[in-house]
């Protein structure tokens, strides 16, 4: 053991997740994986989401049984649960764009800062607000879980002032 009571290898959230996880097979948080695998998977996630914005394609990368938390949303279990709620919310803001500010990998977690942009006003400052997003790789090119941070007050100030602006979803 390290880490205060974490296995050898894992750090303190990875023993977080695998004895407080919701309720599903530690594993989804402890099985490694080759770091060039998860670094393609996550490399393609990336793409998918934050580039070409193809919500089918990317709920699709997401295990049968993945469980994905949006904390001020909810907790979508299953890659079709999943599917049933980014598909219709994304498609409200076709307008938004993505910009990752920053990534990181460490062993199945991979956490990235990612600054969404709604498109610009004539003649206003560009809205913004982040997210930061941890994503659990689980084999086979998809991912187990997925966590959303995002302070939620100023995000929703953000999309008043755009909206007030003028500005379309």
């Amino acid at each position: 053991m390290s880490d205060g009571g974490s296995p050898a290898g894992w750090s303190r959230s990875d023993a977080a997740l695998a004895h407080q996880g919701p309720g599903h097979d530690a594993r989804w948080y402890t099985e490694r994986f080759p770091a060039a695998e998860v670094e393609a998977a996550f490399q393609e996630y990336l793409r998918v989401g934050c580039g070409e914005r193809d919500w089918e394609r990317y709920a699709d990368m997401f295990h049968d049984d993945a469980v994905y938390v949006e904390h001020e949303d909810s907790v979508h279990e299953g890659r079709e649960a999943i599917r049933a709620w980014i598909v219709p919310v994304m498609a409200g803001l076709p307008s938004m764009t993505f910009e990752v500010e920053w990534w990181q990998i460490q062993g199945n977690r991979c956490t990235v800062y990612i600054w969404n942009r709604m498109a610009d006003v004539e003649g206003k400052p560009t809205l913004a607000f982040m997210n930061m997003s941890i994503v659990y790789y689980g084999g086979d090119g998809r991912f187990r879980f997925q966590e959303d941070v995002i302070n939620t007050g100023f995000t929703n100030r953000a999309m008043a002032e755009y909206f007030r602006l003028g500005g379309a979803p």
